[in-house]
């Protein structure tokens, strides 16, 4: 199993006031421990967490902590990998969005959901429900 790791489990995990913040903790450890199968997140995952990391939080550094959850400094700590979502993501996501009319699910969600309908992923890692009934969620 492969799990594709969503902006919430991220910007939760790095900001103390969020009321999430637990229970994002506790799904990165899960993670690490294999619970859920290998990890990935995508190159417009870790740009909409530094963005709304940054608008939550208004700290750089807090950021930039997010950034060092996702890429370690040290690679051997790593327990996610971060990948592009390519060409083919990206007009799938497109055209879903284009179609869909849902305002609830953001762009870069669409392209998450993208890369789980394409088979790069089995499951969203998620606090986000707008998934529900579109891709498989844990959360």
């Amino acid at each position: 199993m492969t799990v594709l790791i969503d902006t919430s489990v991220i910007v939760a995990a790095v900001n103390e006031r969020d009321e999430k913040h637990d229970r994002a903790m506790a799904l990165i450890e899960e993670i690490r421990q294999g619970r859920h199968g290998d990890a990935l997140t995508t190159d417009f995952v870790l740009d909409e967490v530094v963005t709304v990391t940054l608008a939550r939080t208004g700290r750089h550094e807090k950021a930039l902590q997010a950034v060092d959850l996702i890429l370690p400094p040290d690679p051997v700590v790593a327990w996610t990998v971060v990948e592009p979502i390519g060409e083919e993501a990206f007009y799938a996501a497109l055209d879903a969005f284009r179609r869909s009319g849902r305002k609830e699910l953001s762009f870069t969600d669409w392209t998450s959901v993208a890369i789980v309908r394409a088979g790069r992923a089995d499951a969203v890692i998620s606090f986000d429900e707008d998934f529900d009934g579109l891709v498989a969620r844990i959360g």
